[in-house]
């Protein structure tokens, strides 16, 4: 998720905290191999601009760019004496969620055939997103002005992973907290349930959280990156099936 790093946040949003260390000890002891990366402009990466940035300026696009980083990380493995010999399963969370479904879209050839599945949790429709967070936290949906922004100055707008999730090739595991006040609301309805609609391949989507099969604290976007956390089994269950298919 923006402004995470590979192992989690200690602010988090809304007052909810991330960590991802346990999911990854989950997939180890399950037999995995695990391999973690920041995005550009998070954690120990290159990225981000002015104050913000460290080493190389790079613009973060919540997805828009961030394709270039799970490409490269894919190229990685491809030319890895050992990494190259197993077949992958790709976790990807929110922005990292966005990004892969980009990637499928702009550079499909970088998956090759050693990706056999994906978990997308919480992928977003970022105008929809930024909509409803503003309105949200300053009381006013001005989504259209930085997306037009956003293309102004740098090129890109936000992601739509409806527009990119029916281009991947592999079956994809969903998980999204259903009350998540930033990805539904009446007006737009839910963005994840579009996402998962447009995919083509075989899929699963998982609701959690308040008035769900799998309840879940408050509803809260952010306790969403903790379910797998205390329940992996689905999780693993999915990769396993798939892994070596």
């Amino acid at each position: 998720p923006l402004l995470r790093t590979r192992y989690g946040s200690v602010t988090g949003l809304d007052g909810v905290k991330v960590n991802f260390l346990p999911l990854l000890k989950h997939l180890h002891d399950d037999g995995f191999t695990v391999l973690t990366y920041d995005q550009r402009g998070q954690g120990e990466s290159d990225g981000n601009l002015g104050k913000l940035a460290k080493g190389k300026e790079v613009p973060v696009g919540v997805g828009a760019t961030e394709w270039q980083d799970i490409g490269g990380v894919l190229e990685y493995v491809n030319s890895d004496d050992k990494l190259s010999k197993l077949n992958i399963c790709i976790l990807s969370q929110c922005m990292g969620a966005n990004s892969t479904f980009m990637a499928w879209t702009k550079i499909p050839e970088v998956f090759g055939d050693k990706v056999k599945c994906q978990a997308s949790i919480q992928p977003t429709i970022s105008e929809n997103m930024t909509a409803r967070m503003t309105k949200i936290k300053l009381g006013k949906d001005i989504a259209k002005p930085i997306d037009n922004a956003c293309e102004r100055k740098y090129g890109f707008r936000g992601v739509d992973s409806s527009q990119h999730s029916g281009d991947c090739k592999v079956p994809v595991f969903f998980l999204q907290v259903k009350k998540d006040v930033y990805s539904n609301d009446p007006k737009r309805g839910q963005d994840v349930q579009k996402i998962y609609d447009a995919c083509k391949t075989e899929k699963e989507l998982v609701w959690i959280g308040p008035g769900t099969d799998n309840p879940h604290m408050t509803g809260k976007r952010f306790e969403g990156y903790s379910f797998l956390n205390e329940h992996p089994e689905m999780l693993l269950s999915f990769f396993n099936k798939h892994v070596n298919s």
